[in-house]
């Protein structure tokens, strides 16, 4: 898959815990507010796509499930 991440087709989704979308050309930034509504996410993975900028932290860290995080080989700048 490519494109903007997909945020309208999951953020509905508010049981998923497990949520893998790597290894695609999914490229733009990454939704962090929006993903905070996946309030039962435990394992998000989006590595080895082109997504690029900083990230919205905020959303992510309100994951208060999370338990892996996975966002390597792309080209995002942040600092944790």
């Amino acid at each position: 898959m490519d494109g903007p991440f997909p945020i309208k087709e999951l953020k509905d989704l508010t049981n998923l815990e497990l949520l893998d979308l790597s290894s695609n050309r999914f490229s733009g930034s990454i939704p962090g507010r929006e993903l905070s509504n996946l309030v039962k996410l435990k394992a998000l993975d989006l590595s080895g796509n082109d997504f690029s900028g900083s990230v919205e932290l905020k959303g992510i860290c309100e994951l208060k499930n999370m338990q892996e995080l996975d966002l390597s080989r792309n080209k995002l700048v942040a600092t944790i």
